[in-house]
């Protein structure tokens, strides 16, 4: 059936591609429900399109839009049954969530512009001159620009944001460099201040290695404190984050999990050279020279 009409101002937004037989396949877009074009939709055939996962979830909420009729205002005015449900592309960037998508056959609607994508299991730069040489043998006054490999397309649309990935994780290197030399040397200093302390606890009793747990268990405790002011801030700065994330959120718990956990183990590293010195007080020399 036709879907009513909306209101001036409420059409909702689709991006929209006019494809050719195989463009699913080669694309490696799958199909979720219904069918692909075949050679059979071609002009003159009945209008026909394939819509994207996030399309049917959207303009057709718990129904089936396998059978249903759209109208899409390029062209002329035709409504067009939906055929297939494909799953999501993202097209033009990777940091935003994927629009709603709609196909058609590229005979049904011809543009005059277009682009041709091979798919080919050896090295695909090595295709870029026998492709524009067949081409030219169809059309002599066809122009071929543009040759690309998908893998440059990605990495260009990328660059931006992992250069601005790579300048964090630098600065997230030194941070955590710098965290571990300002607890070996608070802990040292600790330890140098309390050398009379440890000589006394070791001269009455108490082993070394109950002071090697009091000297850790103190850094351990600062390590744990900063982590958690740490965590507290990258909750506050998950908004400017999301936009350099792909594919994971800016509040994923395994991240939070992780590194905190490895701050943690390099304060508790940077720790143990203090805790060792402070087991090797010799308390008879200590008290001597007080």
């Amino acid at each position: 059936m036709e879907r009513p009409e909306p209101a001036p101002g409420e059409w909702p937004a689709t991006n929209y591609y006019a494809v050719s037989v195989g463009y699913f396949e080669t694309m490696g877009i799958p199909l979720r429900r219904g069918r692909l074009f075949t050679d059979q939709d071609r002009e003159g055939a009945p209008r026909v399109a394939i819509i994207n996962e996030t399309m049917a979830r959207r303009i057709f909420p718990g129904e089936d839009p396998i059978g249903q009729h759209i109208h899409v205002t390029t062209g002329p005015i035709a409504f067009r049954e939906i055929i297939g449900i494909v799953g999501d592309v993202k097209h033009y960037t990777l940091g935003a969530d994927a629009p709603m998508q709609t196909y058609e056959p590229y005979p049904q609607q011809p543009f005059r512009g277009m682009s041709l994508v091979v798919r080919t299991a050896t090295d695909p730069a090595r295709l870029a001159e026998p492709v524009r040489q067949a081409v030219l043998a169809i059309d002599p006054d066809q122009p071929v620009s543009r040759v690309a490999t998908l893998e440059d397309l990605v990495a260009n649309s990328v660059t931006q944001p992992r250069a601005s990935a790579r300048l964090i994780a630098v600065f997230g290197a030194v941070a955590l460099l710098l965290a571990a030399v300002g607890v070996y040397g608070v802990m040292a200093f600790t330890v140098a201040q309390r050398t009379r302390e440890f000589a006394i606890r070791i001269a009455i009793g108490a082993g070394r290695t109950s002071v090697l747990r009091l000297v850790v268990r103190q850094g351990l405790v600062l390590a744990l404190c900063g982590a958690a002011a740490g965590v507290a801030g990258a909750f506050a700065l998950t908004r400017v984050t999301a936009t350099l994330l792909f594919g994971v959120t800016a509040t994923d718990p395994a991240t939070f999990a992780a590194v905190p956990a490895v701050l943690v183990g390099v304060a508790v590293l940077a720790s143990c050279v203090p805790a060792w010195r402070a087991t090797t007080v010799d308390p008879i020399t200590v008290l001597r020279s007080e």
